[in-house]
């Protein structure tokens, strides 16, 4: 369920922005038959939501790098906290 959760939290605004971008991109089109119109729908689609997920996924990757890089000097600063506290205690 985590895992649904997630993916909803990252995909929700490339779809919505692959969506408005096809319905603006193709939205006076009627000249097509049907099956034409489908194959534009994807790929008008496909692309904009590919370029849309790859931001986003830019977007979260930094922000979790960043938060395990602060984790991480967190943790560095407790272990040299806690070294000298030991080197005091053994002196």
């Amino acid at each position: 369920m985590k895992i649904v959760i997630q993916l909803l939290k990252e995909f929700w605004f490339p779809l919505l922005g692959a969506v408005i971008w096809t319905a603006y991109a193709l939205g006076n089109k009627t000249d097509s038959s049907q099956s034409n119109q489908i194959r534009e729908y994807i790929t008008v689609f496909g692309p904009s939501f590919f370029l849309i997920s790859w931001m986003t996924g830019q977007f979260f990757r930094v922000k979790k790098q960043v938060t395990v890089e602060s984790n991480l000097d967190s943790i560095e600063t407790r272990v040299k906290n806690l070294l000298s506290h030991l080197e005091k205690q053994s002196e």
